[in-house]
């Protein structure tokens, strides 16, 4: 497939989803690596996404954690820490805490991030002591160096339909590149933690115009996920991930 992808935002994305779906999260985190460096200048945006829900499962809102490759920042190099109402409320953008981390475009929810190829970087989203408040937080697992983000302001008490994705707006012929996803892992509101034994890939379709030629498989127990490449998935296949 080559050119733009067709979609209204001009994006194609593709998603891993915890499988079974995970209820009564008090925090969730998975770790990141990028391989390749982007050859163009379009945004590419790799997250792990959360829905803030209530003890009755009703969805509030959503939100999703990770680096970017973004024009705007120095070096391309970004950090995102974002989400969105439900629809009936309005699917408003999600209003939050004040970030430490500089923006070099003032974007409240994307900030500057010196991000590294092959570094594993470990995105946090865990509940406040505070109703309705939700902190995003990136470990450097090389340096151990934690940041906090900056907390979002959303209603609900868990998180749940955890997935990790990638989200790219160059053309779908732009030069391949391959991200992977490990340590997936949540906490329960009692403190015990859990992780998925599998995940279950979804694409966005060509007729939604998303890119026929991306794919994520798994390989020793870590999700990859690659642009402009054969797709050897199936869209809702199950990847398993752990021994059952």
């Amino acid at each position: 497939m080559t050119g733009p992808p067709a979609s209204p935002n001009g994006a194609s994305s593709f998603h891993a989803w915890w499988e079974p779906p995970p209820t009564g999260l008090a925090a969730v985190s998975a770790v990141l690596e990028i391989h390749d460096v982007p050859l163009v200048n379009s945004l590419y945006f790799w997250a792990m996404q959360v829905d803030f829900v209530g003890a009755d499962g009703t969805q509030f809102g959503g939100g999703h954690i990770g680096l970017q490759w973004n024009k705007a920042h120095p070096a391309n190099r970004a950090v995102n820490w974002g989400g969105y109402a439900s629809q009936y409320l309005g699917g408003h953008v999600l209003t939050g805490s004040d970030s430490p981390l500089p923006s070099a475009n003032q974007d409240p929810n994307t900030r500057d991030y010196m991000w590294k190829i092959n570094t594993p970087y470990q995105m946090v989203v865990a509940r406040t002591d505070m109703p309705g408040e939700w902190q995003g937080m990136i470990v450097d697992l090389e340096t151990e160096e934690i940041v906090t983000v900056r907390t979002l302001y959303c209603e609900g008490s868990y998180l749940a339909a955890a997935a990790v994705w990638t989200e790219v707006f160059a053309d779908c012929d732009a030069p391949s590149v391959s991200v992977s996803w490990s340590n997936l892992r949540g906490q329960l509101v009692d403190g015990r933690e859990v992780e998925p034994p599998m995940v279950f890939a979804s694409f966005q379709p060509t007729e939604k115009g998303g890119c026929d030629n991306t794919n994520t498989v798994v390989e020793g127990g870590r999700i990859l996920q690659t642009t402009n490449t054969e797709r050897t998935t199936q869209p809702d296949q199950k990847l398993k991930l752990t021994e059952l």
